[in-house]
């Protein structure tokens, strides 16, 4: 009888080739595939959402407003002919033309504080804009980063199905030189049965996330390119709980609005201070008749009564402000504990996969080598191997779970601090 060596080893090249075959193939359809890393993903968004695509067109309108708010204010032209004949032959009695212009000046200050006014409106349309992109990212990220698992699981499920159908080969072989009982061919193949169909029904799960990510980004399902778990988010040590606090009181959005909504507040009560004073409006005018042309130039200053409805204008405003700055405040404690809170899970997360790796993961990889091994020789009986197997492959998916609760956690609180893309040297 040949040895066991030289009659599994035509098997093994078969297996082996066919393996090469299926990686090359997939490296093919990988290449023409749309890599997807958070930036890109944000970028995709940004294109494909309509609400994103009109906050943009708001920032743009604010933009143009602040140009119209330079401008002097209520310029008029006036051109007036009259005493003209109305009827053909008729002469006119007294023929008149008369061109007059005029411009107000505001007061001292007004046009300044009004631009001002309308470059925080600019502030506020893109802290809005921020919003509308961080509320979509938030519901994006936990589909992102469920497809990243799911084409995790699937290549464990892949790994699980092609040791299973070698090791069923194998045993095939060995029943029919009568070496190894049939019950186990019979086991192998059931197991091997169930390994597919498990495969079959997270390939189903994996197409169907694929498709709702690829409707939110506006991009082909088949040009999608999921990156692995373990890099969604860059890993580089950086900033520590109390950078990360400064961050987000910097770059949150509803707080980017809260304080251009106080600024716009506190100019709002000095433009009525400045609208209560008396501005002056200066006038040129040129009037023409047949006898005489006159020409001249006037100005005026209207009356303004500071008293009159002003004063209540500006204490409502001033409650308004003084509401507001306690509301940003409270609004800062708590976006800062709510930091603290998610500093803290990312760093457990982190810590518990490590230890999942160390103590968990290269044990039961260990034991499933010395089981495979030993069954091989005949030393060890095929329930063991197979027990190992199943408990390798158990620890393998926590793993990919834990990794899929490191990137939501780390995802979340990026977006919490009001970030699109993660900050460099940021670790936790």
């Amino acid at each position: 009888m040949q040895p066991l060596d030289a009659r599994v080893r035509p098997l093994c090249v078969g297996i082996l080739c066919g393996a090469l075959i299926l990686l090359l193939a997939s490296l093919s359809m990988a290449a023409e595939a749309v890599p997807l890393p958070w930036p890109n993903l944000v970028a995709a968004l940004e294109q494909a959402d309509p609400e994103l695509v009109a906050a943009r067109g708001e920032v743009e309108a604010q933009r143009a407003l602040v140009d119209q708010a330079r401008a002097r204010p209520n310029p008029a032209l006036e051109l007036e002919l009259s005493d003209i004949a109305l009827r053909e032959g008729e002469d006119p009695i007294d023929p008149r033309l008369r061109a007059a212009y005029s411009i107000e000046q505001p007061a001292a200050g007004l046009i300044s504080r009004r631009v001002a006014l309308a470059e925080l409106e600019v502030r506020r349309a893109e802290a809005d804009l921020a919003l509308v992109r961080q509320e979509r990212l938030h519901t994006l990220l936990p589909d992102w980063i469920e497809a990243s698992r799911l084409n995790g699981a699937l290549a464990l499920a892949l790994e699980n199905v092609e040791r299973l159908n070698e090791s069923v080969a194998l045993t095939r072989l060995l029943v029919d030189e009568g070496e190894v009982a049939g019950t186990d061919l019979r086991r192998l193949e059931v197991e091997a049965g169930l390994a597919e169909s498990s495969r079959a029904g997270i390939e189903r799960e994996l197409i169907a996330a694929r498709g709702l990510l690829a409707l939110q980004l506006g991009l082909p399902t088949d040009e999608l390119a999921l990156p692995p778990l373990g890099t969604l988010f860059p890993l580089e040590s950086g900033p520590d709980l109390a950078a990360w606090q400064a961050l987000a009181i910097t770059h949150q959005p509803e707080l980017l609005r809260d304080r251009a909504e106080l600024e716009r507040l506190t100019l709002e009560q000095a433009v009525a201070e400045a609208e209560g004073r008396a501005g002056v409006n200066y006038s040129v005018f040129l009037e023409s008749t047949e006898d005489e042309t006159v020409a001249g130039a006037g100005i005026s200053i209207p009356l303004k009564q500071p008293g009159n409805g002003t004063r209540s204008t500006q204490e409502s405003l001033a409650r308004r402000r003084e509401a507001l700055a306690e509301s940003v405040r409270i609004r800062e404690v708590q976006l800062a504990s709510q930091i603290a809170v998610q500093v803290a899970r990312v760093a457990a997360v982190r810590a518990a996969i490590g230890q999942l790796k160390t103590q968990v993961l290269h044990p039961a990889d260990a034991a499933l080598a010395t089981a495979h091994l030993a069954w091989q020789e005949g030393e060890g009986s095929l329930l063991n191997y197979l027990d190992a197997q199943r408990q390798q492959i158990s620890i393998a998916e926590r793993l990919l779970e834990a990794q899929a609760e490191l990137a939501r956690s780390r995802g979340t609180l990026m977006l919490t601090a009001g970030l699109t893309t993660w900050p460099e040297g940021a670790n936790p």
